[in-house]
């Protein structure tokens, strides 16, 4: 069996820097611009913590990432 890998996205380069202590990878930038950069049929299951409705479009991202 596989084992698990815990990707994150953080705006912030501080914070993306205490996160990457934590988990696996950790992309730093705006989502809305670097969803399309993620690997298509990756991801088992996406988390979407205190994010979406700070989205200018959270159901265009929603879109893009099913």
């Amino acid at each position: 069996m596989p084992q698990s890998v815990v990707w994150g996205l953080e705006m912030a380069d501080g914070r993306a820097s205490e996160a990457i202590k934590k988990i696996d990878n950790v992309i730093v930038g705006n989502c809305e611009l670097l969803v399309g950069s993620l690997p298509d049929g990756f991801f088992d299951c996406i988390v979407f913590n205190d994010i979406l409705e700070h989205l200018v479009d959270p159901f265009s991202m929603i879109r893009q990432l099913k």
